[in-house]
C-alpha cells in the first residue's frame, strides 16, 4: 500500500508556485510579448521584410498563447496538489474519528432477528 504524506504534497505545490512566481520577469509572458514583436521597420520595409514581419507576428502570437496555456495548466497542477493534500487530510481525520470508538473493548451487540421466536 502506498503511503502519501500530506506535507510533502503541500511542499511540492509550494515549490512549484515559487518557481512560477520567478517567471514574471525576464522570460515571462510580458517579456516574450515585447521582445518577440518584430515590425517590418525592424526587419526591412520591403515585400519580403513585410511578409517576414507578418510571419514572425503570427509565430509570436502562437508562442505567447502556448505559453499562457502552459502557465494556466501549471497553476491547475498546483491547485490539484493542494486539493489532493486536503483530501488526504480530510480522509485521515475521518479515519481517526471513526477508529476512536472501535478499540473500547466492547463487543458490538447483535441485534436480535425479528424472525426469532
Amino acid at each position: 500500500m502506498t503511503q502519501w504524506d500530506r506535507e510533502k504534497i503541500l511542499r511540492a505545490a509550494s515549490e512549484l508556485e515559487s518557481a512560477l512566481e520567478g517567471g514574471s520577469g525576464p522570460g515571462g509572458v510580458a517579456d516574450l510579448e515585447s521582445r518577440a514583436h518584430l515590425t517590418a521597420a525592424q526587419i526591412g520595409d520591403w515585400d519580403a521584410g513585410r511578409n517576414l514581419a507578418k510571419t514572425t507576428d503570427m509565430a509570436r502570437q502562437g508562442l505567447t498563447q502556448a505559453y499562457v496555456d502552459f502557465i494556466d495548466e501549471y497553476r491547475a497542477v498546483i491547485e490539484a496538489l493542494r486539493r489532493s493534500a486536503g483530501n488526504y487530510g480530510d480522509a485521515e481525520s475521518d479515519t481517526l474519528a471513526a477508529t476512536r470508538g472501535v478499540d473500547t473493548g466492547e463487543r458490538p451487540r447483535r441485534q436480535q432477528s425479528r424472525f426469532a421466536e
